[in-house]
């Protein structure tokens, strides 16, 4: 387990999370 791997798999969670806040403050 090295922590590039993890990075890679939390960045694109962290990506949609702020993704779907803009749709909603766009809502």
């Amino acid at each position: 387990w090295s922590p590039g791997a993890g990075f890679q798999i939390v960045r694109p969670y962290i990506s949609l999370r702020t993704m779907g806040r803009e749709a909603l403050q766009v809502l």
